[in-house]
């Protein structure tokens, strides 16, 4: 973070450049969650952007979640599988909550079958508890 703050927001006298702590924090946590979880974090940090539209994603989608949330009929609508399809994350998105779904069905599937990878991460910790490929992915998205 130091870095990318040294790089991109050191000001001088004629140019003030200010830095929003709350991004910035997204970022570490977002690198530091992905490093724990998939043995590398995704570059938030180093590009210094939010990669995949994540973050505005996410800040998008809980408006609308806590919207729902206070209207059951509205809720059981869109809690349909049918209309699911339509609207809810998938991970080949391009963007949003799906892209980072679809960043760890990839990763986890390289930990399962011929050729498998063994690293000392989160996913490992998963596997060596006996959950299966498809309990992985669906654990490593409620730990990000």
């Amino acid at each position: 973070m130091v870095e990318l703050i040294d790089r991109d927001y050191k000001s001088v006298a004629s140019d003030l450049r200010p830095v929003d702590f709350a991004r910035l924090s997204q970022y570490f946590a977002l690198d530091a969650l992905t490093d724990i979880a998939f043995s590398r974090p995704l570059g938030y940090l180093v590009s210094g952007s939010d990669h995949y539209d994540y973050i505005d994603n996410l800040r998008q989608s809980m408006a609308l979640n806590l919207t729902l949330s206070t209207l059951p009929l509205a809720w059981s609508l869109v809690d349909c599988n049918w209309v699911r399809r339509f609207i809810a994350p998938s991970p080949s998105d391009a963007k949003g909550f799906g892209r980072l779904m679809g960043i760890a069905k990839d990763v986890i599937a390289e930990r399962f079958g011929a050729g498998k990878r063994v690293k000392h991460d989160m996913i490992n910790s998963f596997i060596e508890n006996g959950l299966t490929q498809e309990e992985c992915e669906s654990e490593t998205m409620l730990q990000v």
